[in-house]
């Protein structure tokens, strides 16, 4: 068969499409990526220009050096005002993609910044309730860590409070284009691709009619996306998978 995970590669980024069109109608960062298969066992990824993984980063800055410290070094004045729109743009676009697609495997090799301070993320092996070895091991909804929040100049920053704001506006256009997103799923669901397979379609198709808040008037997605941040800032699953990827892969948190 051909190469399962550039398959499911392709399948996600499928999905992620979808959502970069419903996102850029509220000025909502997602960047998605081509990916062509070109034998069974063999295909093209495209690269995403100018940017670098947090990894990366990590290992080219002063130890004692975070993002939030490379951010406000690298970015001066006005470009930092604008890297940080960029980056709240962007975060919550990628929060709200892990939140309804049930994206993992999100450690910092996988989660990119480019030059002008926007995050994206790449690899998507493992989402709709799949895990690596499917341990489960990642229960945040989403990767919010403290070095983001600061970037963003607290949890009581303005800043902060726009990327909060843009994740409400996101969920709000989403409802608009439910059925798009639920019939890609739909019909990729007879395949074999990883995260379809031993799946029950309706509880896949279930759990994310749930996740688009159908029913919710405007100040109650507002007060659920605070529940969300409350719960998925510094989560304690998230950091153990962080401490996991360095002890086995060497990958910086």
């Amino acid at each position: 068969s051909i190469n399962d995970d550039l398959l499911q590669e392709m399948f996600a980024l499928q999905l992620i499409k979808k959502f970069e069109e419903i996102f850029k109608k509220v000025d909502i960062f997602v960047k998605s990526y081509e990916v062509i298969i070109t034998s069974e066992s063999s295909g093209l990824i495209e690269f995403l220009n100018n940017t670098n993984s947090i990894d990366g980063i990590l290992k080219n800055i002063p130890p004692d050096w975070d993002l939030n410290k490379f951010y406000r070094t690298f970015f001066k004045g006005e470009a930092f005002k604008r890297a940080q729109i960029a980056f709240a743009d962007s975060l919550a676009g990628f929060c709200l993609l892990s939140y309804y697609l049930d994206i993992k495997d999100r450690h910092n090799g996988n989660i990119m910044i480019d030059n002008k301070g926007r995050i994206m993320h790449i690899d998507f092996g493992f989402l709709l309730g799949t895990s690596p070895k499917n341990l489960g091991f990642e229960r945040a909804q989403f990767k919010l860590m403290k070095s983001y929040v600061d970037i963003l100049d607290g949890l009581e920053g303005k800043m902060f409070k726009y990327f909060k704001s843009q994740m409400v506006r996101g969920i709000i256009e989403a409802k608009k284009h439910y059925e798009i997103i639920s019939t890609i799923i739909k019909v990729m669901s007879h395949s074999n691709l990883a995260c379809l397979a031993g799946q029950n379609i309706d509880d896949v198709i279930n759990g994310l009619h749930r996740k688009f808040l159908f029913g919710y008037k405007n100040e109650q997605v507002e007060q659920e996306v605070e529940t969300m941040v409350k719960n998925n800032y510094e989560n304690f699953w998230t950091k153990k998978y962080d401490q996991f990827q360095y002890w086995t892969n060497g990958i910086l948190y």
